[in-house]
């Protein structure tokens, strides 16, 4: 799995479960589409990609 910091890990549960994002420092979303586990989408809210969703499950112990 990727090491991710603890920043990193909230914001992607946050995300993943749907939850308000709006508390997510910006630096923060940044690094998680340097890695590929999110993306922004055209209307500025963002999306777990794949590996994102893996890492997601991962996270949330469904794997």
């Amino acid at each position: 799995m990727i090491e991710l910091t603890e920043n990193q890990r909230e914001a992607l549960t946050t995300l993943g479960g749907s939850s308000s994002v709006e508390m997510v420092a910006f630096d923060v979303w940044n690094e998680l589409i340097a890695l590929r586990l999110i993306h922004r989408r055209s209307d500025g809210n963002y999306d777990l990609t794949q590996i994102g969703e893996e890492v997601y499950d991962e996270l949330m112990g469904k794997n």
